[in-house]
């Protein structure tokens, strides 16, 4: 079959997709992908997965309906030369210009992965709240259109289940993106004494970034003498809910802001605690990463992070927005003995495994695609 995969940015096509790529192609398929330009040596990373690339205009943080409709309108052209027989569409613009686009050019199995609800759903200032409706209305639309609509969390499902976007026929949960599992290998905690905390994630205000400073200033002053570390790993992002770098390395905290990195996995392997204090996810790919690796997590109380952590078995589950409950488990992490450590470390491993181990995620997601699954999720 002819597959094509309607994508916002590149470098998280090849991270976060690369795997299933890979698999539709081995399985014969031929995949096409519409992706917003990008730099020759990531088209080639692309290349390299066995698709067909196409470039399209896409502002993935822009209200600007004009250049939306210019999205639109590429991805229509597009879809009508190639007439793809399924169209695999994620996050926010694609699913709802994708699904546009596709219904009214071709006969295609419309497929949407729904990855996240993003800054109109995770506040509720005046801003946020017409965003919220906007998109409520773009979505019931657009997915009208679909054959099949897939959801990384079941909080996020019920939501769209109540807000009558989507059918029981349509939806679908899914274990997030997976993790490869023998990329990501499992590797002993750090043999030094110090706890070295590492969060990474995109610098926004809902992902809790500023809890994470805090408690870090607190655990600092509570163990003066524990030689602890706290890094952040993440680049600025153009969203509404954007945080700078500068801003933080003004706040005085004993924090280490690291900006964006390419090679995130080296900082979680010299790490022994991995942090997320987000407000709402889909499923986050840097805590399965973590996971795999083998890392206590902590981790809040939300959708799309509450199931990646069983609380007192390979980490803690903490309240949302809340800089004292991250305090308690960070402190609780410095003095755990290094055996109560390993356990952690390990147990988190196993839910790598058993759960987000990407080859189990990319079968029931080939199925969805294609429409071959035998009944619904």
């Amino acid at each position: 079959m002819k597959v094509a995969i309607v994508s916002n940015h590149g470098p998280t096509l090849v991270r976060f997709r690369g795997d299933l790529l890979r698999r539709l192609v081995a399985e014969g398929h031929e995949v096409i992908t519409y992706v917003p330009p990008v730099g020759q040596e990531l088209v080639d990373e692309i290349l390299k997965l066995g698709v067909t690339f196409y470039p399209y205009p896409l502002d993935r943080t822009s209200t600007n309906p004009f250049r939306d409709w210019k999205s639109y309108s590429a991805l229509k052209r597009r879809l009508a030369l190639d007439q793809p027989e399924i169209v695999f569409c994620y996050t926010a613009k694609p699913m709802i210009y994708g699904s546009f686009a596709a219904a009214r050019t071709t006969e295609a199995r419309i497929v949407s992965l729904v990855t996240g609800l993003g800054y109109g759903f995770s506040g509720g200032d005046i801003k946020q709240r017409l965003l919220s409706r906007l998109q409520r209305f773009l979505y019931r639309r657009a997915f009208k259109n679909n054959a099949r609509v897939v959801f990384q969390n079941p909080d996020d499902c019920q939501l769209f289940l109540d807000w009558k976007l989507v059918t029981d026929e349509q939806k679908a949960v899914v274990a997030g993106s997976g993790v490869n599992v023998a990329e990501f290998e499992y590797t002993e905690l750090p043999e030094q004494k110090e706890i070295t905390f590492v969060m990474v994630a995109r610098l926004l205000r809902e992902k809790g970034v500023y809890e994470y400073l805090e408690a870090a200033r607190r655990v600092r002053e509570k163990f003066p003498e524990s030689g602890c570390r706290f890094l952040l790993v993440g680049g600025e992002d153009g969203n509404p809910g954007g945080v700078k770098l500068a801003r933080l390395r003004e706040m005085g905290s004993p924090v280490e802001i690291l900006g964006h990195q390419d090679d995130v996995k080296s900082f979680l392997i010299n790490s022994h605690c991995f942090v997320l204090p987000s407000y709402r996810e889909g499923t986050p790919r840097s805590t399965l990463e973590a996971l795999a690796i083998g890392r206590p997590v902590i981790t809040t109380d939300a959708a799309g992070c509450r199931e990646t952590v069983v609380h007192g078995e390979n980490g803690w589950v903490i309240k949302v927005a809340n800089a004292d409950a991250l305090t308690n488990a960070m402190s609780e992490a410095v003095t755990m003995s290094r055996d109560d450590l390993l356990r952690f470390s390990r147990a988190s491993r196993k839910r790598a495994e058993e759960v987000f181990d990407v080859n189990k995620v990319n079968e029931m997601m080939v199925s969805l695609i294609l429409g071959n699954e035998n009944e619904p999720s």
